[in-house]
């Protein structure tokens, strides 16, 4: 007679959802005693670091969309894992079950013994925001149209908010494309003219300075220009007057509810329910691994860890013409920083789907 599995239910198929999940299944053990149920709505987990190349690329959307989405067949692809292709709702953290969203008002009940609650973030604001594909696919037709629409030697002005990593790429990226445009449609290759406002004094904040300054003096060198100081409010807008203005200042995290969050990773007040709250792809992952390590722990009688951030190293890529990677106290730049990216690309797919999927990827990636 099979001994009856416990039940963890998994919200969310971004990179700490997926994370947690490969890890329960890294071993036979763990399969033989869970059975993992990932809620998600979208059959593809987004691959966030494509997305800056995507707003560039001048290919169809079809096959910016495969290099830019992972399939969530692919990665678990020979694994025991149901997918509920629906959106959670709330949870009952008495009644251990969430409510997933059905057609109309209809909504599903999932029980769990142990939840992992990591759906993502939203933007902080209103308004035009690299967060998805969608965004991405407009970002990139509203620039190109407003190209078209402009007089020949007439400035085209895009106001980016926020001087952080996701600001910082964007910027860089744009001005691989405002080029492009700017060609295809007969203006001066200088038209773009690209402003990065950001409310505190500095850049990157969370990198070393070294890595912070490379970055600005390779952007500032390319016509980028940054605002600092300053809130991006009404008399900034009528000052300025920019074309678009597009939102990079990061999301909100999304919660199913009021709860508090512990240094272990525990909603506090729930029973074995985790939540992943990350500010990067790394920390996600590494979230979602040590939430899958400590599930296991609970299951051997043992407590729960505090959750340690290890130090990520962060690649700032900003386009075709550079890109920096810190090592100790030295800041690689160009081919060999590229390479480091690339590879951090291509172990990601590796250790998540295949080799040879991780190989495919890389070459359409390069091919955007």
């Amino acid at each position: 007679m099979n001994p009856i599995k416990k039940r963890i239910v998994i919200i969310g198929g971004g990179f700490g959802g997926i994370a947690a999940a490969k890890k329960i299944f890294a071993s036979k053990k763990t399969r033989r005693i869970f059975d993992v149920i990932l809620v998600e709505k979208k059959d593809y987990q987004l691959f966030f670091p494509s997305l800056f190349k995507a707003v560039s690329s001048s290919e169809s959307p079809t096959k910016i969309f495969s290099v830019c989405a992972v399939k969530l067949a692919d990665i678990f692809k020979n694994q025991n894992l149901e997918i509920i292709p629906q959106e959670a709702d709330s949870i009952s953290f008495e009644g251990n079950y969430i409510l997933a969203k059905e057609k109309g008002s209809v909504r599903k009940k999932i029980t769990y013994d142990y939840l992992v609650v990591a759906p993502g973030s939203a933007p902080r604001v209103s308004g035009l925001a690299l967060l998805s594909f969608d965004s991405a696919m407009r970002i990139r037709s509203e620039i190109e149209a407003i190209f078209k629409a402009k007089a020949k030697r007439e400035k085209v002005k895009i106001a980016i908010l926020g001087a952080g990593l996701t600001g910082c790429e964007l910027a860089g990226f744009l001005k691989d494309f405002c080029e492009k445009m700017s060609k295809m449609y007969g203006h001066p290759k200088q038209m773009a003219r690209i402003l990065i406002v950001e409310a505190s004094g500095g850049i990157l904040g969370f990198l070393p300075s070294r890595q912070q300054n490379s970055a600005r003096e390779f952007l500032e060198k390319n016509g980028v220009e940054f605002i600092l100081n300053r809130k991006a409010d009404d008399e900034f807008l009528k000052d300025e007057k920019p074309d678009i203005v597009i939102w990079a200042g990061g999301g909100t995290p999304l919660r199913l509810g009021e709860y508090e969050i512990g240094p272990d990773l525990l909603v506090k007040g729930a029973k074995n329910v985790f939540s992943i709250e990350a500010k990067s792809a790394q920390d996600a992952i590494a979230q979602g691994k040590h939430i899958a390590e400590e599930i296991l722990s609970l299951e051997k009688g043992n407590s729960v860890k505090l959750y340690m951030a290890a130090k990520s190293l962060y690649v700032v890529d900003l386009g075709r013409k550079f890109s920096s990677f810190m090592i100790g106290p030295f800041v690689l730049k160009g081919f060999l920083s590229k390479f480091f990216h690339l590879a951090g690309f291509f172990l990601y797919f590796w250790k998540t789907v295949s080799f040879f999927y991780a190989i495919d990827w890389l070459k359409a990636y390069n091919k955007l």
